[in-house]
């Protein structure tokens, strides 16, 4: 992502004569600035805290500060099952909704969104929509990742010019996630299931437009909450359950289909009636939680001590 240059307004500032015996109002110069901005690399920081970046440096009597531009992505909805208007669904399709929700989930971060699609599953649409995407920096694909009749991503990608860097992770839900490249352009492909969506868009398409912006700490940071119900033990897969988080405690949402949609918005039950499990801490990746929000958590047990 190239830098752009923001050009503050220069105040103009009196300062008391040399030597003047006499006390006066001023403060020393940048007196509480000098240790904050000393050793600040630039574009180390996004969103409000670049702003208040910026009302340090223009004290500082700087004309010219420079930072990154914000990143371009482009959203591609992919599937013949997708309605583009909820209101307009025919009997066999589902409304486009996964676009609309990774466009959300990115507009808290400073960057440039363009959504494509519903696209169908023919390998000339998606190309045609990946090259009308050569301006985006990131493009990220939902839908057509997995290894069916109808998902076309990866050849479309490759006959895009892509190279695949990787494909399938061990989390559930989102395994058949990938990662291809070409040339400076990033192609992140999330799973067509909503919930899937959205928990890899939460664990990889925001930390990437984070290190994209040019923060320094991009990745999710961890804290600590106790199981509030008892959970059945999981499987080989690393498991990233919805769960409502208040006063210190988590509880499992009751429908973990990668399909169920109501565990994101927080309105289903608790689960109430799983088989016994230790409880103990959990890790949550994420860095501010309200009082009650719907999250993806990796539960990583302990006994009690």
């Amino acid at each position: 992502v190239e830098p752009h240059i923001v050009e503050p307004h220069r105040p103009a500032y009196p300062r008391p004569p040399r030597g003047n015996p006499v006390p006066t109002p001023h403060r020393p110069a940048d007196d509480d600035l000098r240790a904050v901005l000393r050793g600040v690399p630039p574009a180390t920081l996004t969103g409000h805290w670049w702003d208040g970046h910026l009302g340090a440096q223009t004290p500082q009597q700087r004309r010219r500060v420079s930072r990154r531009a914000d990143p371009r992505i482009t959203i591609i909805d992919s599937g013949d099952e997708l309605a583009a208007d909820p209101a307009d669904c025919a009997a066999h399709q589902v409304p486009a909704s996964n676009g609309a929700m990774i466009s959300a989930l990115a507009a808290g971060l400073p960057c440039q969104i363009t959504r494509r699609g519903p696209v169908p599953d023919q390998l000339e649409a998606l190309t045609a929509a990946l090259d009308a995407s050569a301006a985006a920096d990131l493009i990220v694909t939902s839908g057509g990742a997995s290894v069916g009749d109808h998902d076309l991503v990866i050849p479309a990608l490759e006959a895009w010019g892509a190279a695949l860097d990787f494909w399938k992770v061990a989390i559930k839900p989102g395994k058949p996630l990938l990662v291809a490249r070409r040339g400076r352009q990033v192609v992140l492909g999330l799973p067509g299931n909503p919930v899937s969506s959205f928990v890899t868009a939460w664990l990889f398409l925001l930390p990437l437009l984070r290190q994209l912006s040019g923060a320094g700490d991009p990745l999710p940071v961890r804290c600590t909450a106790r199981l509030a119900t008892d959970l059945a033990p999981g499987g080989e897969r690393r498991e990233f359950l919805r769960g409502i988080l208040a006063e210190g405690d988590v509880t499992p949402a009751l429908g973990q289909d990668s399909g169920a949609l109501a565990a994101l918005a927080g309105g289903e039950p608790p689960a109430a009636d799983r088989a016994r499990r230790p409880q103990g801490p959990v890790a949550v990746p994420h860095v501010t939680v309200p009082r009650l929000t719907a999250i993806p958590v990796s539960f990583e047990t302990t006994p009690d001590r």
